[in-house]
């Protein structure tokens, strides 16, 4: 009778944690795909400008106002930037950050000449690494630390309680 009840608890246990696991690598799954396609989208909208802001740069002479009309371009990539930023580290959000406020402000610099789409396609393929590094999250590590995460927080919480009643 003993073994049976050792064995049920046990089994109890073992789907408990199975069911909480499955969950969380569902989570983690969805948490992915919107990252990627916020990424997508980001990208995306990073190269609509760089069209429209180039043909901006080609067509109106040099002067504040096409500037503020290149700066107005990038617009809706800096929003799109700023819902990727959600998603990253903090490390990587200044980098990311940084990266593309340089991007942006490379494209008005047309005294760099050649140099100038050189240096562009530099700070985006550094942005592209970041976004890879975070598309890239090991399939137990992540899942399984956040778990243990929580399960730690949780059973301090109730300890902080009990020492404070």
């Amino acid at each position: 009778m003993e073994k049976e009840v050792i064995t049920a608890l046990f089994a109890l246990v073992g789907a408990f944690f199975g069911a909480l696991l499955s969950l969380e690598v569902a989570r983690q799954k969805l948490v992915l795909e919107q990252l990627a396609a916020n990424f997508a989208k980001f990208l995306e909208s990073v190269e609509i400008a760089f069209r429209k802001a180039t043909d901006v740069l080609h067509e109106q002479p040099e002067g504040a106002k096409r500037d503020i009309e290149i700066g107005d371009i990038y617009q809706s990539a800096q929003i799109q930037a700023r819902v990727v930023r959600l998603y990253l580290s903090m490390r990587s959000k200044k980098e990311f950050w940084k990266l593309f406020r340089e991007y942006r402000e490379l494209h008005v610099q047309k005294n760099l000449g050649n140099k100038r789409i050189e240096k562009m396609d530099e700070k985006l393929e550094r942005i592209q690494e970041i976004f890879e590094e975070h598309l890239e999250p090991s399939f137990w590590h992540t899942p399984v630390s956040t778990l243990c995460a929580r399960l730690t927080r949780s059973s301090s919480r109730r300890a902080k309680r009990r020492c404070a009643a």
